[in-house]
């Protein structure tokens, strides 16, 4: 007689109960974050409209700088009334397409 689990021609023999528990018990093994893996905080952070504070705190910078970038290097954001709103997808782009780095030219000559 064959034993539950075991193949018998094109068969198993499990019972919906046998694969309930064999299921809940492979899952029971399973590490949290194999189930539900985490969102990174960068995941987090290109979904959501930021402001120029976190935008700045994202950088490790002041809010002046956020503010310095906008006028001279044309640092994408959005004005949303008197606030100036940031998707960090937008920024971390601009940023890795090499424009934050872009050298100003000296305005008093040479």
């Amino acid at each position: 007689m064959a034993q539950p689990g075991q193949i018998t021609g094109h068969f198993f023999l499990w019972t919906i109960p046998d694969l309930r528990a064999k299921l809940a018990a492979t899952i029971a093994n399973m590490a949290p974050s194999a189930l539900w893996p985490a969102r990174s905080r960068h995941h987090i952070m290109q979904d959501r409209w930021l402001p120029v504070e976190d935008i700045a705190a994202h950088f490790g910078v002041n809010r002046e700088i956020v503010h310095n970038w906008l006028r001279r290097k044309n640092m994408p954001a959005h004005k949303i009334g008197r606030l100036w709103m940031f998707l960090a997808s937008e920024v971390d782009g601009w940023v890795k397409g090499g424009k934050a780095a872009q050298v100003e030219p000296a305005l008093n000559g040479p």
